[in-house]
């Protein structure tokens, strides 16, 4: 991280009005905070901590922050203390001497802090909000004192990303008060400052192991410690930004990227295939390599899959080994509050990907499970006769013969829209996979067209034979969820990316694997450039080419 950055840590904990309660924690988080940021070895920012400033100091403040920020720096705001929502609907942030009747000169108006962000230079710009959402109306008012402060819509801007503690509000009406008027909050900013603090501070946000953290895996990591904690608070995060957006590097020893991922699927059988790399690792790799590993068989062998934690406890002499306090893997997809058109494509990651792990854990055993043996078959490859259509034409096929029947390719499809990140899992069709691989590596797909598929799918490679046929691999389920790559019966090389869930129908289909979330973004900002009720602006998509990293 070369790039310059800069950091401005609020924390109000004390109120002259009596309104807001006193905060037991937004100083002692800053601190840590702040002691995570400094660090050379993580972020390497230059900090400014205020606690209990009056507003017209935090309102300064902040804008010299913004102001003062260069194209090639990153600003970082962070705010803890009470939110407010006032008879409008407008959020402000109290400061210390903040006076609930009168807001506007005495607190920390969101979108003052927005127009901050909209001018200034820096490339990138984070804020991150630890704060409940105390209102001031009366028992029996009508205004919206149960909704969202609408923080992410007033404060998302391009080029930004805006995490919040917390869509929930907490009141308590103080029934001795005359006019029944005092409203007071209590903070919920420790669970989630904490799991900021220690995302940075392990590396365990380091979602990739690629040595950097991102806004994206940042969120991702809090929001799983935070429902671990069993708080009535979910996170939220309005990210608009173009490529990554990097928050701090990982001091956590590394793994190989492809591994890291591997390891944290949401695919039982990808994982266990980890397992087997990781316990080489344990032996052949650098001592930094070997504790990286260690440290990812740990978290394994408290798998939720039997077959994933035996595994990893075997690796690691099944003797005294115990994972970290890590939460446990989430079955429920991180909640991103965003506005619909400009944000579908990162809303719809969250969904496809738990849907797509529920609907491949299911095929996986049913593949695995599935697939008889007879006596001297070797049940990791499997035979495939491509047989020639000579009327269909355009190339040699693939070597009949045995193919491998477990393990996960990764593949890159580089399209005009963006590339496509994808995960071919060779047990849920081993001889179309491999056809797919001998057909990328030819150029088949190069400069081939896409179009939609009714509603819920961007349909690619439909318009060319491969001039042969691949053995049938066909299944029948109720449903092909969001997030998985299929193709139609008798259509070996179309690509069929789930973006949406259609209406539940029996259908046959070869599953082929899993779509990224990266691909996910890719596709669903294509989709709602129109928001028009089809999807004939797909057609637009053309495959540039396909880059296999086996």
């Amino acid at each position: 991280m070369g790039e310059k950055r800069r950091a401005l840590l609020i924390a109000t904990d004390t109120y002259s009005d009596k309104t807001f309660r006193r905060l037991r924690t937004p100083r002692a988080d800053a601190d840590a905070l702040a002691a995570v940021l400094t660090d050379p070895a993580i972020g390497g920012y230059e900090v400014e901590t205020l606690h209990n400033p009056p507003a017209h100091e935090a309102n300064l403040t902040i804008e010299d922050l913004f102001a003062a920020a260069r194209s090639d720096e990153l600003a970082l705001l962070h705010i803890s203390g009470h939110g407010i929502k006032d008879d409008y609907g407008r959020l402000h942030l109290a400061m210390t001497n903040s006076r609930h009747d009168r807001l506007n000169a005495t607190a920390v108006n969101a979108q003052f802090v927005r127009n901050q962000m909209d001018n200034t230079r820096s490339r990138g710009v984070v804020v991150l909000l630890d704060c409940c959402f105390a209102g001031a109306f009366p028992a029996g008012s009508a205004h919206r004192t149960g909704e969202n402060a609408g923080v992410l819509d007033q404060l998302g801007g391009r080029g930004s990303a805006v995490m919040t503690s917390s869509s929930a509000l907490e009141y308590s009406f103080e029934p001795d008060d005359p006019d029944g008027s005092t409203v007071t909050g209590t903070a919920q900013s420790s669970v989630f400052t904490a799991a900021l603090v220690k995302g940075l501070r392990t590396g365990a946000a380091d979602r990739n192991g690629d040595g950097l953290v991102d806004v994206d895996e940042l969120y991702e990591f809090i929001y799983e410690e935070v429902r671990a904690a069993r708080k009535p608070q979910t996170p939220g995060l309005d990210s608009r930004f173009q490529g990554r957006l990097i928050v701090a590097s990982s001091n956590a020893p590394r793994l190989p990227a492809d591994l890291g991922r591997a390891a944290r699927s949401t695919l039982p059988a990808v994982r266990s295939a980890a397992v087997e790399e990781l316990a080489a690792l344990l032996s052949s790799g650098t001592p930094s390599t070997a504790d990286a590993a260690r440290t990812a068989l740990a978290e394994l062998a408290d798998d939720d899959s039997r077959t994933v934690s035996t595994a990893a406890k075997a690796a690691l002499g099944g003797i005294g080994t115990a994972a970290p306090e890590e939460p446990t893997r989430s079955t429920s997809p991180p909640v991103r509050l965003r506005r619909k058109r400009l944000t579908f494509g990162r809303l719809l990651i969250g969904a496809a990907l738990a849907a797509a792990a529920i609907a491949l854990a299911s095929l996986i055993v049913d593949a695995i499970g599935g697939r008889g043996t007879t006596a001297g078959e070797d049940p990791a490859t499997k035979s495939c006769a491509y047989q020639p259509n000579e009327a269909a034409a355009s190339g040699p096929p693939p070597p009949s013969g045995e193919v491998p029947t477990t393990g996960i390719v990764h593949a890159t499809i580089n399209t005009n829209i963006g590339p496509i990140p994808v995960a071919l899992n060779r047990s849920l069709a081993p001889c179309a996979v491999a056809s797919f691989v001998a057909l990328a590596e030819s150029g088949f797909y190069d400069r081939t067209g896409c179009a939609d598929s009714g509603q819920y799918a961007l349909r690619c490679g439909f318009d060319r034979e491969p001039g042969y046929a691949v053995p049938v691999e066909t299944r029948s389920e109720p449903q092909i969820r969001s997030g998985v790559l299929w193709q139609m019966p008798g259509h070996s090389t179309e690509l069929m990316f789930s973006f949406a869930d259609p209406v539940a129908q029996p259908v046959e289909f070869t599953a082929l694997g899993t779509v990224s979330r990266e691909g996910l973004v890719v596709i669903g900002n294509k989709v709602h450039e129109n928001l028009a009720a089809s999807n004939e602006h797909l057609a637009d998509v053309v495959i540039n080419d396909v880059v296999v990293q086996e």
